[in-house]
């Protein structure tokens, strides 16, 4: 028997990183989508019960698991229990913990191990960056995750023609290179809009602003995969 198969877009499953500078509804927008890929919805939630704060019609139905213990090793065990209980949506809220975490693991291991060498203390530090990776796209589920990006003030004219602050998005706080293991990266601003910064299911996504992607955008997502 071959170890090889005949392409099959629906057993792939959707990787999507959602980014964005406190504020601009990631969360809400995770919540929504979800709701648009259908089934059984689990959550991670690292923020101290943010998901249970939202509205009753984001929440019905979603299954939380509220994380306190923000290591690598304790999001790839909560994924493989979403997992192994079947189901369909995973949203991970947020993947900056878990790298604000493995900084700090890295600077004891650099001080502990390497004499304070703390590039070579990464020789640890980025194999288990790569598994916490593995496990999201190894998870035969759809997979939403948030993280918080660093961000700036800039001052922009308004409709009015006075200046006024406005604060934006300058980069993912999360390991580097982290959107390209995703499927789709959608960057959040103000007003709850988001930009597809990529898109590798070549959908014609890659450059498109969405306002208030929700219940459509996962359906769009999930007519795609289910088509032949």
């Amino acid at each position: 028997m071959s170890l090889f198969q005949k392409a099959n877009r629906m057993l792939a499953k959707l990787k999507l990183l959602l980014d964005g500078p406190s504020g601009s509804g990631k969360t809400h927008t995770a919540l929504r989508i979800a709701r648009g890929l259908g089934g059984k919805i689990a959550a991670i939630d690292t923020e101290r019960h943010s998901i249970e704060k939202k509205k009753d019609e984001l929440i019905d139905g979603v299954d939380v698991a509220n994380l306190s213990d923000k290591r690598v090793s304790e999001y790839i065990k909560y994924i493989l229990d979403a997992e192994a209980n079947g189901y369909n949506v995973l949203i991970i809220d947020s993947l900056t913990h878990a790298w604000k975490e493995l900084l700090e693991a890295v600077e004891k291991l650099a001080q502990a191990k390497y004499n304070g060498n703390t590039f070579r203390a990464w020789s640890e530090g980025t194999p288990m960056q790569m598994k916490l990776v593995d496990a999201i796209l190894n998870a035969d589920m759809h997979i939403i995750a948030t993280s918080r990006v660093k961000t700036d003030w800039v001052v922009e004219l308004n409709e009015k023609g006075r200046s006024v602050p406005k604060k934006v998005g300058l980069a993912t706080e999360q390991g580097k290179g982290l959107e390209y293991e995703f499927d789709i990266c959608m960057r959040m601003g103000d007003n709850n809009v988001g930009y597809i910064l990529k898109d590798r299911f070549d959908m014609g996504l890659q450059g498109e602003t969405f306002e208030k992607p929700g219940e459509d955008f996962g359906k769009k997502i999930l007519n795609y995969l289910n088509s032949k």
